[in-house]
């Protein structure tokens, strides 16, 4: 799991699974609507789910834009107007 500091108002912002090589995300349809469709799989999940964005890792290329993800979700549950 990947939290952010201090006080924890969320669960964790992801959740990578080296099982089956997956990076689940908190964020939604709408948060990844710039992002190339090749890079993420939508859930199947129930309406207001905020984990709806899987990232495949499946090289170096996609570790990196999952990165950008990650960071993407963190800025979402601190606010807009602060830093990752």
């Amino acid at each position: 799991m990947i939290r952010d500091d201090g006080v924890r108002r969320y669960g964790a912002v992801a959740h990578v699974k080296p099982a089956n090589g997956g990076l689940t995300l908190r964020l939604t349809k709408e948060d990844v609507a710039d992002v190339d469709p090749v890079h993420v799989k939508l859930r199947d999940v129930r309406p207001g789910h905020q984990y709806v964005v899987n990232c495949p890792l499946r090289d170096a290329e996609t570790v990196r834009f999952a990165v950008d993800l990650t960071i993407r979700a963190l800025r979402k549950v601190r606010g807009a107007d602060d830093e990752a």
